[in-house]
């Protein structure tokens, strides 16, 4: 078997170690940023749904109070936001919306649920 020797500019003799270290050091970090990155980007969509979910909520209740008419009211939720799945259920005089919204990474496989019901306030 035959070897071959590494030399450096400087003449010295490189064997090679520590730059395949640095660079699976340099690997990890790569990945573990795009990780965090991506557990970010899924807390910020779980607040978005959740935004969603309660000014659906409000918004519904609003109409509902206005108009006595539940239709309205859930064609009125699910006017808040396109992208995001809202379903609609009056109980009166409250309102509740079920918000879900599918991941955006592949690796997570369950959706963005929030919860939100609005109503009257009680006197």
């Amino acid at each position: 078997m035959k070897t071959t020797k590494v030399t450096r500019a400087d003449g010295e003799h490189d064997p090679g170690s520590m730059t395949t270290i640095t660079a699976v050091i340099i690997m990890v970090i790569g990945v573990l940023a795009v990780a965090l990155m991506g557990f970010g980007a899924a807390g910020y969509r779980q607040e978005y749904v959740q935004d969603v979910a309660d000014l659906a909520a409000i918004s519904a209740a609003t109409q509902l109070q206005l108009t006595n008419d539940p239709v309205s009211a859930c064609q009125v939720a699910h006017s808040i936001a396109p992208d995001v799945h809202i379903l609609c259920e009056v109980e009166e005089p409250d309102v509740r919306i079920t918000a879900t919204l599918p991941p955006m990474i592949k690796w997570i496989t369950t959706p963005l649920t929030a919860q939100a019901v609005a109503g009257p306030a009680d006197p």
